[in-house]
């Protein structure tokens, strides 16, 4: 449950099988959605999605890189798309989707650091809530200075 509403972290998805122009221009904006969303006080993850359009692993480690430094984040994650790759369910005929391990746990361990991040997010405005709370009280307790 988010307190009052407001969120805490964002994951921003990019796809890897996008045309070489969209994902380009995708990654070069990068560094002005991560400022923004700093801006807000939010931690940014960004997940690469349909990890098997890349054609070697050279390629995909490259724009791992690209988009770390861009963003100017280590949270960033390779993953095979998670869902229907048309344009939309069948429903009458529902696709069977099969995700390796390998997914999961990728899938997994970015849920794992959304969680962290909002913990660290809580702890800290805890600690600030409290400093500025005992602050007020040590300086009625000493009085004024002469």
């Amino acid at each position: 449950m988010l307190s009052e509403g407001s969120p805490e972290c964002v994951v921003l998805m990019l796809r890897c099988d996008a045309p070489a122009k969209e994902r380009t221009a995708a990654v070069k904006r990068l560094p002005e959605i991560s400022a923004a969303v700093r801006a807000k006080g939010l931690n940014l993850i960004i997940v690469l999605t349909f990890k098997k359009a890349m054609r070697s692993v050279r390629q995909a480690e490259e724009l791992l890189r690209e988009v770390s430094f861009r963003a100017r984040t280590d949270c960033v994650y390779f993953v095979e798309n998670y869902t229907w790759s048309n344009n939309g369910p069948n429903l009458r005929h529902p696709p069977v989707i099969k995700n390796d391990f390998a997914t999961h746990f990728t899938v997994l361990t970015i849920i794992r650091q959304c969680l962290e991040f909002i913990k660290l997010n809580r702890s800290q405005s805890k600690y600030e809530k409290n400093v500025k709370q005992v602050s007020p009280q040590a300086d009625a307790k000493t009085g004024p200075k002469a």
